[in-house]
């Protein structure tokens, strides 16, 4: 099946080719753009709050500040692939192993019934740890569906 192709540009200019799933590809995209600005943001904001929360953690525990500057490093680093264009694929494959690790950890949680306080800051640390783990599976159905779309 042939892809339907959008021509950008004003009447009588031959203008810029535009594919569905390039749209879709960048769409998606724009969307991780504000999920990853945002939840640096919302991290920045209350820093302190962020990395006391994973003291409590078994697992992380001694390590929290690191491991709490670790991951706003990450989400920065990724925003800045997404928002550059040549990088775009780069920092959506990166946001992706990021919500992978993030929804293991997350597993780990539900499974062992730790009622651990959320450090995702903004409306998202309001969630459920089940809320979290459908969040964060769509998040990652729509990292793959765009990489998929945008092979190279």
């Amino acid at each position: 099946m042939k892809e339907k192709i959008i021509t950008t540009g004003s009447s009588g200019q031959l203008g810029k080719s535009l594919t569905i799933s390039f749209l879709v590809f960048e769409i998606i995209a724009y969307l991780f753009i504000l999920l990853f600005v945002y939840a640096a943001w919302s991290k920045i904001r209350d820093f302190g709050s962020f990395s006391k929360a994973f003291i409590y953690s078994d697992y992380i525990g001694q390590h929290s500040k690191l491991l709490a500057i670790a991951i706003l490093v990450a989400e920065i680093g990724i925003s800045i692939l997404l928002i550059i264009p040549a990088t775009r694929r780069m920092g959506l494959l990166a946001a992706l192993w990021l919500l992978l690790l993030f929804t293991g950890y997350l597993v780990v949680m539900f499974l062992t019934g730790n009622e651990m306080p959320c450090g995702c800051g903004g409306i998202i640390s309001s969630m459920s740890w089940s809320q979290h783990l459908w969040f964060n599976s769509g998040c990652i159905l729509a990292a793959l569906f765009a990489l998929l779309l945008n092979k190279k």
